[in-house]
């Protein structure tokens, strides 16, 4: 019986070069999805937190958060599909949090639709509970 080896992703710092990379998860993931002009603009930002994840020398998923005071926002996380599974969503939620310690922050907050079972069974592993609903917060469809 073989096992199959499991590579952690590496985490490192977005820059404009991956900004094309980014913006082909981002369509293949949201309906709604984010301009390239968005990520750039974060990609230059120094205050925002903006990482990808590589696997195989690709970029295989992203994030975006930042910090204000005592808390935090994760604005955008996504993976490409081809590549989910992998600990790819878990690697990066992990090193948001491991920074939001690091920031003594006392909360850290995100939006995530009422039918994506994936992601909010990560945030639950990871510590977050619902705090409250945003109706009709998100579009194409329309979804709480």
């Amino acid at each position: 019986m073989a096992s199959r080896e499991v590579t952690r992703p590496a985490l490192r710092a977005a820059t404009l070069a991956d900004v094309d990379a980014v913006v082909g998860i981002e369509r293949a993931c949201f309906s709604d999805p984010w301009t390239r002009e968005s990520f750039a603009s974060v990609a230059r930002r120094p205050e925002v937190i903006f990482r990808v994840a590589e696997l195989d020398g690709v970029v295989a998923g992203y994030l975006v958060a930042w910090f204000a005071a005592d808390e935090g926002e994760l604005a955008n996380l996504a993976v490409a599909p081809a590549m989910r599974g992998r600990g790819v969503a878990a690697a990066l939620v992990d090193e948001l949090l491991a920074d939001a310690a690091r920031r003594r922050a006392e909360a850290v907050y995100l939006e995530v639709r009422e039918s994506n079972h994936a992601a909010r069974a990560l945030y639950a592993s990871r510590g977050f509970a619902d705090v409250g609903r945003r109706r009709h917060y998100y579009r194409r469809p329309v979804e709480d």
